[in-house]
């Protein structure tokens, strides 16, 4: 593990993803890209499992953290004990790899849930050490950073993965549909934009019991692109739930339900000269101050941090604060962003542009986390 986290990692392009989209015979692409994960992803668990042991100030010996560490330990282990057929691989190698594969998309299915109890233990220490100015010491914006990296690399992890079983799946059962693996060659935005607004109502309603109507403006044309229809669909009934407990949480559940508070506004903007599909969701719960926009981004903010701050979907352990910066970094994964601005008093605009892969000179590669800092500032 610590030989490989010296290593940098391969980022993917759309553009080369679509390229094997366009071979028929899929034997190959499965094959390539098997050995591609063989030898890429012990690279990356391995950086993570270093930024896990080099959490400041003893953070790593939080238990649920420890935890999430000792699972990417082992799914390095089964991928390095993985045997390829000598001289030569063969294609049925591809079936047992594929098993391998399966096992460690598993494992690492609650990831999420497991480090929100994490995270409750680094911020507790953080307090613990720093007493009220845990907020500004440098160990909370270092965390800020490893927390960001983490989740952008589970996100490249887990695609990747995801990419090739569902590839093996299309394979095996001859399907031939406009899909590679999870990139669709023809994504119609307004089909995923449905699909995402079907997924927070329901999740809502199974919540709250209530669902805040919603004004949907749509595209007159829908214009297909490549992209990764998961990865949208996420991102939008991220922003759609974040605007859904902001307008409950300030109006009621009972006015919500007489349909006495505005509607939740959804505008998604697209076109063929469009270098983005661009979308827009409005609420009217309360926005928050100009100066907690950074903590609406802090994988360590808590539900009522700040008296006035009411957004953030719900969790067991009080943490609503992964739903914004997992949608943004989705967005930003392939080329897009999220962004929002605050109306304080009234209520919040969330943006998410995705990109179409047309800008020039562009190649649509991953964002990998080393290269997000240059790129990005973390509490921005």
């Amino acid at each position: 593990v610590s030989t490989q986290s010296t290593w940098g990692a391969t980022p993917v392009s759309l553009s080369l993803l679509q390229r094997f989209a366009s071979q028929r015979n899929r034997r190959p692409a499965l094959m390539e890209g098997a050995l591609f994960l063989y030898a890429e992803l012990p690279v990356r668990l391995s950086h993570r499992v270093r930024d896990l042991d080099q959490l400041p100030s003893g953070l790593a010996v939080i238990p649920a953290i420890q935890e999430v560490r000792d699972w990417y330990v082992a799914s390095f282990k089964e991928l390095r004990n993985f045997r390829w057929t000598k001289p030569v691989p063969v294609f049925d190698d591809v079936e047992r790899f594929n098993d391998v594969l399966t096992q460690i998309f598993d494992r690492h299915r609650e990831v999420p849930q497991l480090m929100s109890v994490g995270v409750g233990g680094l911020r507790t220490q953080l307090r613990e050490l720093y007493g009220e100015k845990w907020w500004d010491h440098s160990d909370r914006t270092e965390l800020q950073h490893t927390l960001e990296t983490f989740f952008l690399c589970r996100i490249g992890i887990r695609f990747l993965i995801q990419q090739q079983i569902e590839l093996y799946k299309q394979f095996v059962n001859r399907d031939q549909p406009k899909f590679f693996g999870l990139l669709s060659t023809e994504m119609s935005p307004s089909d995923e934009v449905r699909a995402a607004v079907a997924e927070a109502r329901g999740d809502c309603e199974s919540l709250f019991g209530v669902i805040p109507e919603l004004d949907i403006t749509l595209p007159e044309v829908d214009t297909p692109f490549v992209q990764i229809p998961s990865h949208i669909c996420t991102i939008v009934s991220s922003l759609l739930k974040n605007a859904m407990v902001g307008t409950i949480r300030r109006h009621g559940t009972r006015a919500v339900e007489s349909k006495e508070v505005p509607p939740i506004r959804l505008i998604v903007a697209d076109g063929l000269s469009n270098e983005d599909l661009c979308v827009k969701v409005t609420d009217t719960g309360g926005g928050v101050p100009k100066r907690s926009l950074e903590r609406t981004w802090c994988y360590l903010t808590k539900d009522g941090d700040d008296g006035r701050v009411t957004y953030g979907w719900p969790s067991d352990h009080g943490f609503g604060s992964f739903l914004l910066p997992l949608a943004r970094l989705h967005a930003r994964y392939f080329g897009g962003d999220v962004s929002l601005v605050t109306l304080e008093g009234h209520g919040l605009s969330a943006y998410a542009h995705i990109s179409r892969g047309r800008i020039p000179g562009a190649t649509e590669k991953e964002l990998l986390p080393e290269d997000l800092l240059s790129r990005y500032d973390p509490m921005d």
